[in-house]
């Protein structure tokens, strides 16, 4: 018996050893939950207002099916924050509070969101500015009911992004703004965009080159005030685009480019109305008669 309480003893005394240099090795952002696995991990409720993980190092960091359900990360500073190859695989977001969170100069490279939940995700007045997402992995991405309402995009950069079977059913893009957004290479076949409300919309010299926008679905979209100065879609091809009950209402085109542009529009059951017309014609599809 005395054998084992003084093993006992001496094992816990390396426990505390081994928590001490955890400790320290917290200390050091290089090495700061590098390779963290959260898997299944319940934060619901959790309150990081104003947390400062500047140049923090979370490389690998693995959030697998982790629930922040009503989480608030108000004024959270992400400023140079490195997530390469982050997986948020089945990651639930919903309610989750962002208010006024600072994303500068993130790097997302890798990044894993597939079936990533954000149902009424709140990412009011938040800064994204120069934001890097090279090389995510967005497959079937459902941002159902996300509100990006006065979200400044500044510099967003989508290159070679994948963006399949994405779902933005019910989404508020309300003075959204994407200046010089960059989607060269970007795949969104089978895009779902059923009643997005992209009023006041800003897309100011995005660049569409090389976009796959196969499958595309808009139905139902209305593009009120809507300016895509500057809109370049050399080489776009929007095979089977769906433009059922489309509402250009306002719609400013200044120095669009449609260089190699090309579409085929599927045949609809019953004949196109006038209005329909002009609504192709206005993107600069040719109009198909059935």
């Amino acid at each position: 018996e005395s054998h084992r309480s003084e093993s006992h003893r001496s094992e816990s005394g390396r426990s505390k050893s081994h928590r001490s240099e955890s400790d320290r090795s917290k200390s050091h952002r290089s090495e700061s939950h590098r390779y963290v696995n959260l898997t299944d991990m319940n934060l619901t409720g959790l309150n990081l207002t104003d947390v400062n993980l500047t140049d923090m190092n979370l490389t690998g960091l693995n959030l697998t099916d982790v629930n922040l359900t009503d989480m608030n990360l108000t004024g959270l500073n992400l400023t140079d924050v490195n997530l390469t190859d982050l997986n948020l695989t089945g990651l639930n977001f919903t309610d989750l509070n962002l208010t006024d969170v600072n994303l500068t100069d993130m790097n997302l490279t890798g990044l894993n969101l597939t079936g990533l939940n954000l149902t009424d995700l709140s990412l009011a007045d938040p800064n994204l500015t120069d934001l890097n997402f090279t090389d995510p992995n967005l497959t079937c991405l459902n941002l159902t009911c996300l509100n990006l309402t006065g979200q400044n995009l500044t510099d967003l950069n989508l290159t070679d992004h994948s963006l399949t079977g994405l779902n933005l059913t019910d989404l508020n893009f309300t003075h959204l703004n994407l200046t010089d957004l960059n989607l060269t290479g970007q795949n969104v076949t089978d895009l779902n965009l059923t009643d997005p409300n992209l009023t006041h919309l800003n897309l100011t010299d995005p660049n569409l080159a090389g976009q796959n926008l196969i499958g595309l679905n808009l139905t139902d979209q209305t593009l009120t005030d809507q300016t895509l100065t500057g809109l370049n879609l050399t080489d776009q091809t929007l095979t089977d685009l769906n433009l059922t009950d489309l509402n250009l209402t306002d719609l400013n085109l200044t120095d669009l480019n449609l260089t190699d542009f090309s579409s085929s529009l599927s045949k609809q059951n019953s004949t196109p109305s006038q209005g329909r017309s002009d609504k192709n014609s206005a993107l600069g599809h040719p109009i198909q008669e059935s």
